[in-house]
C-alpha cells in the first residue's frame, strides 16, 4: 500500500471533513503522550517541539495507511514517536539519555514545582539505568498505561516476554530505590543531643 503524500492529506482533509476532524481529535488527545515519549527517550527539551512536529507530520502522511489489524492508533503513534526519538539521537550522535522535562507539568506553587522536578529527576535517572528493552516496557505499561497486549503488538514481542521485561524492570528499580534509601540514610548527618 502506498503512503499518502502530505499534499494528498491536505486535499482529502479539507476543513470540515471527517478525516481532518479525526486527526485534530487524535492530535489533541495524544500530543502529551508524544512529548513524554520523546523526552523519556532522550530528546532534549529544546528539541521537543521540532521532533513532536516531525512525529505528527509522519502521522498525517501515513494516516490513510494505518492498519488497524496491527494495533491501536495509540500504539502506532508510540512506535512513530519512539522511532523519531531514536533517529534524533542518532542524528545528534549520542546515546539516548533521559531529558529534562522542565515546563511540561503545570504546578501551581514553587515548592510543589521544585519537589515535582526533583522527583522526576530521580525517576528519570533510575529509568535511564534500565536496559532499553526493559525501559520501553516499563514506560509503556507503568508510566503511559498501555495494556500488555498493546505493548506486545507495538514491540512485536510475545506477551509473556513483555511481562518478563516489566517484572525485571520493576525489580531493578526496587533494588536501586532500596540502595538509595540505605545510601541516603548513611549519608545523612546524625544529630547529637547535648546534655548540659
Amino acid at each position: 500500500m502506498a503512503l499518502a503524500k502530505p499534499s494528498d492529506v491536505e486535499r482529502s482533509d479539507s476543513p470540515g471533513s471527517d478525516v481532518a476532524a479525526a486527526f485534530r481529535t487524535f492530535f489533541d488527545t495524544h500530543v502529551s503522550l508524544v512529548w513524554r515519549t520523546l523526552a523519556l527517550w532522550g530528546v532534549p527539551e529544546a528539541d521537543l517541539a521540532d521532533v513532536a512536529q516531525e512525529v505528527f507530520t509522519v502521522v498525517a502522511t501515513r494516516w490513510h495507511a494505518y492498519d488497524a489489524s496491527r494495533g491501536s492508533r495509540k500504539s502506532w503513534l508510540y512506535g512513530i514517536a519512539r522511532n523519531a526519538a531514536r533517529a534524533h539521537g542518532r542524528s545528534r550522535q549520542r546515546a539516548p539519555e533521559l531529558a529534562e522535562l522542565e515546563g511540561l507539568a503545570v504546578v501551581p506553587d514553587a515548592a510543589a514545582a521544585l519537589d515535582a522536578k526533583r522527583q522526576f529527576a530521580r525517576l528519570r535517572q533510575l529509568v535511564g539505568e534500565l536496559s532499553e528493552s526493559q525501559r520501553e516496557v516499563f514506560i509503556l505499561h507503568d508510566l503511559e498505561g498501555f495494556e500488555m497486549g498493546h505493548i506486545a503488538e507495538v514491540l512485536s514481542i510475545p506477551r509473556a516476554t513483555g511481562y518478563s521485561r516489566l517484572r525485571l524492570a520493576r525489580a531493578r528499580l526496587a533494588r536501586r530505590l532500596a540502595q538509595r534509601r540505605v545510601g541516603s540514610a548513611e549519608a545523612s548527618p546524625k544529630r547529637s543531643v547535648r546534655h548540659e
